[in-house]
């Protein structure tokens, strides 16, 4: 669910995207109705935006240790940091 809610920017096929987005919170509910788990999902949904902002404290942190030489980082690594700066 975290990698499908990225807010990765430009999309190529927004439509595309949000029928993934559907699809999984179908399956998601279809799982927690089977297994007899009252609201699971909507707790888990609910881990998102915590999830994301801690992400984004991470790439900062890692972004701070470079900008110091603390660490040293892989090219591909940074250049992820960085897109996602």
């Amino acid at each position: 669910m975290a990698l499908a809610n990225s807010d990765a920017d430009p999309v190529d096929c927004p439509d595309s995207v949000q029928r993934f987005q559907d699809g999984l919170h179908e399956a998601l509910q279809e799982y927690e109705s089977s297994r007899r788990e009252q609201h699971r999902a909507g707790r888990l949904l609910m881990t998102l935006p915590l999830l994301r902002q801690t992400a984004d404290r991470a790439v900062q942190a890692f972004l701070r240790l470079h900008r110091h030489r603390r660490v040293p980082l892989h090219k591909l690594l940074l250049e992820m940091l960085d897109a996602k700066a």
